[in-house]
C-alpha cells in the first residue's frame, strides 16, 4: 500500500482505471440485499 503512494496523482488514476475496467470487464455484480433492494426502489420512485 505504501507503494501505490509514491505514485504521482496522475499515475494513481490511471491505476484506479485500470482496475476498473477490469471489473467493467468481467460484467460480475454483488448481490443485493433486500434492504438494498427496497432503497433501489424507493429512490426509483422519488425520482419519477
Amino acid at each position: 500500500m505504501n507503494e501505490i503512494a509514491t505514485l504521482s496523482v496522475e499515475d494513481r488514476i490511471h491505476l484506479v482505471q485500470a482496475i476498473w475496467d477490469t471489473i467493467t470487464a468481467e460484467q460480475v455484480y454483488p448481490d443485493l440485499t433486500d434492504a438494498k433492494k427496497q432503497e433501489l426502489d424507493r429512490r426509483i420512485a422519488n425520482f419519477e
